[in-house]
């Protein structure tokens, strides 16, 4: 840790988690970060800590699906098939009316529980989701990551605009 002052980002988060950690030991915690943090390396130290975190992630994030146990003899797979642009379409769509940054607004979003290559095979709960406008117009599609995968899609964008 450098000593110096002038101190990155990943150092003073670890250091802001390091100090809350000993008030919530023991207790559900989540971490809500900008997509910056949503690296190995923060998430690394979150997840020692026993902390989850939630944030968006990069669109083209390596997800992949639970591996398939067959019963063969040989090593088994790691990973399974890995989540596409057409994949994701494949996933059934859900529409829901949400009230999130300070508005009620529709959401549309499909979501699976996947195996993250930047987290070293970590489950995970994906979250692809876009907002709809009045028009019917879609936004851009985000990925929202939480590392704990029991989470339901609505918590994870609820708990991602709180932050």
């Amino acid at each position: 840790m450098r000593t110096d002052g002038n101190t990155g980002k990943l150092d003073a988060a670890k250091t802001l988690l390091r100090s809350v950690a000993r008030v919530f030991a023991g207790k559900q915690v989540f971490t809500l970060v900008d997509n910056w943090y949503m690296k190995w390396p923060y998430l690394r130290y979150v997840l020692t800590l026993g902390f989850d975190a939630i944030g968006q992630v990069r669109r083209d994030t390596a997800l992949y699906s639970l591996p398939v146990i067959t019963g063969k003899r040989s090593r088994p797979a790691k990973y399974g098939d890995k989540y596409t642009p057409d994949a994701v379409a494949a996933l059934p769509e859900v529409r829901h009316w949400v009230f999130l940054y300070g508005k009620w607004q529709w959401v549309r979003y499909r979501t699976a529980v996947c195996l993250a290559k930047f987290l070293h095979g970590q489950q995970v709960r994906a979250v692809w989701m876009q907002f709809e406008d009045d028009a019917g117009k879609l936004s851009k599609q985000r990925l929202l990551l939480a590392t704990r995968s029991e989470l339901r899609a609505e918590e994870i964008f609820k708990y991602s605009a709180r932050r």
